[in-house]
């Protein structure tokens, strides 16, 4: 209707455009701000109930995280081929994490072998459950557990009786 009067820009018309338009922004916006009330009371709603999977398939559905299947890896699309790659690329990983672990090994043996040297008598190796104890103590928390799975909080709050036996499992390594 606008158009078909020639764009006017005073007029009856005019007004009719503008105020339309007007709404017509106004509902954009309007169901922008309803869209992202909803995803946040969505979300919301799924943190109250402490529903971890239905706060996630919110999250997916709302911002689109599309997962995309990927056929071809370093230029290669057979399956068993890929699968081969993988794992020699994880067979030299775990071959490097094997020769640093001997590396830290060696280097605590030699030290051991220094300890033990300067300490003619192994009875005189002073480790007890007072030295464990502190140990435990001092150690970080809210740190990421090692490649055994254990934290330093579950050393920290465990029984007490674990503190009696790490301490006579030390001795008896350490005599041996």
């Amino acid at each position: 209707m606008w158009t078909d009067n020639g764009r006017p820009k005073q007029g009856a018309i005019f007004e009719i455009a503008r105020t339309v338009k007007a709404k017509y922004k106004n509902a954009i916006r309007q169901a922008d701000e309803d869209y992202v009330i909803s995803v946040s009371d969505d979300l919301h709603d799924c943190l109250l109930r402490k529903d971890q999977s239905g706060f996630w398939q919110t999250w997916h559905s709302k911002f689109g995280c599309n997962k995309t299947q990927v056929n071809c890896i370093d230029g290669s699309c057979d399956p068993k081929v890929i699968a081969d790659k993988f794992a020699a690329m994880f067979e030299n990983v775990c071959n490097v994490a094997e020769t640093v672990n001997n590396r830290f090994k060696n280097e605590f043996y030699s030290l051991y072998e220094e300890y033990i040297a300067q300490s003619a008598d192994h009875r005189k190796l002073y480790i007890d459950v007072e030295l464990i104890d502190r140990c435990i103590r001092r150690m970080k928390l809210r740190k990421a557990a090692g490649h055994d799975g254990i934290e330093a909080e579950h050393l920290l709050h465990a029984h007490p009786i674990l503190i009696n036996v790490l301490s006579i499992l030390f001795k008896v390594w350490l005599c041996s």
